[in-house]
């Protein structure tokens, strides 16, 4: 995965800059979904973010 995967990032946080465990992945994964799903529903550009997400989904295995 990229180092600026917006899931990888959010994942990050989300572990305070630590190598975030795989149930954060999993929450980061789930807050993007979310993200996108409202931009989406706003009519927001996406920015890539479904590539990342996608990406992501690919290599936590979910």
């Amino acid at each position: 995965m990229h180092k600026n995967n917006f899931v990888l990032l959010t994942a990050q946080q989300l572990s305070g800059k630590c190598i975030p465990s795989k149930v954060q992945c999993q929450i980061a994964l789930q807050i993007t979904e979310n993200y996108i799903a409202g931009r989406k529903g706003l009519k927001l550009p996406l920015n890539n973010l479904e590539a990342d997400l996608a990406e992501a989904k690919n290599e936590i295995g979910n």
